[in-house]
């Protein structure tokens, strides 16, 4: 990318990196490293994040760098043009503790929490130091690797800065929304728990049904959508509006929600994480891009 110098006879690079890729990962705090000192496993296209490409075990996120994963948009797989390849990182290596949260949740499916997590962890590591900054700063009410707030914590035992609690938290917030979401098809449910996990709660679920329920039971997303406004209005008064003007495309914050959350969902399933039965995750793609009635 032409960030870097690099003295091929010392085998160093001269200059630190421009970002920390990964601040979960220790290997990612020196700078002046390349792919987590392990380039025989990762290579690095974008100059701001290691992707494997040899071995089974992350072969998705490989899959995702190369660009052999169907995903949404036209840009890098940031912020929504693509699959939250940090997120998903987080997601993969914290398994077993995500899995334990989302048990204290009866009913609770394990990989709508895992791509909530993914979608939020890609904001809280952040490529913008301003959104990682204020997360950090206490500036940002929501924290931790599942971007969950104090008041979500309630009744929850332990720290939302650690993934267990914080997956608990999640799998609570999403699961009360669909609850809510009386008699709706799976494909409904997936919809609901993609903007669930950023605070779409049960009352919001109940004036979606009343609004745009069907006569054949189905909620009409398209309408939804399409009467929602751009995120150029929602965050008129935020300072971050620009920023999340540039990263939505302006286009509807929770549409915005279900885009993102849809291409970790399709990633996470094709890692062999099970989806429900009877999810269209076409449809969700169609909805996502507005390019279904």
């Amino acid at each position: 990318m032409g960030a870097r110098e690099y003295d091929p006879s010392l085998g160093r690079w001269l200059s630190a990196d421009t970002i920390v890729p990964d601040p979960a990962n220790p290997q990612s705090l020196n700078r002046y490293a390349y792919v987590y000192n392990n380039p025989c496993k990762y290579t690095d296209p974008s100059g701001h994040d290691a992707c494997a490409f040899l071995g089974a075990l992350h072969w998705t996120l490989g899959a995702i760098c190369s660009g052999s994963v169907k995903v949404i948009g036209t840009h890098a797989a940031f912020y929504g043009k693509g699959p939250d390849r940090r997120g998903l990182r987080t997601v993969e290596r914290n398994k077993q503790a995500i899995e334990a949260g989302v048990g204290e949740i009866e009913g609770a499916e394990l990989i709508y929490t895992a791509a909530g997590i993914a979608v939020q962890n890609q904001w809280w590591l952040g490529l913008s130091e301003d959104i990682a900054a204020g997360a950090y700063r206490g500036e940002n009410p929501s924290r931790g690797p599942a971007q969950i707030r104090d008041s979500e914590m309630e009744g929850i035992s332990g720290d939302q800065f650690f993934m267990k609690p914080a997956a608990h938290a999640m799998a609570a917030k999403i699961q009360r929304s669909i609850d809510a979401c009386d008699g709706c098809s799976p494909t409904d449910i997936a919809i609901v728990a993609a903007i669930a996990q950023n605070g779409f709660g049960p009352g919001s679920v109940d004036d979606v049904q009343k609004t745009y329920g069907r006569s054949d039971g189905f909620v009409d997303w398209g309408s939804y959508f399409a009467d929602l406004p751009p995120s150029s209005v929602s965050f008129a008064s935020d300072p971050r509006r620009d920023l999340f003007v540039e990263r939505t495309g302006d286009m509807p914050w929770n549409q915005y929600q279900l885009l993102m959350f849809t291409n970790d969902l399709q990633a996470l399933v094709n890692s062999g994480w099970d989806l429900p039965a009877g999810v269209d995750l076409d449809y969700m793609r169609r909805i996502a891009s507005g390019e279904a009635d």
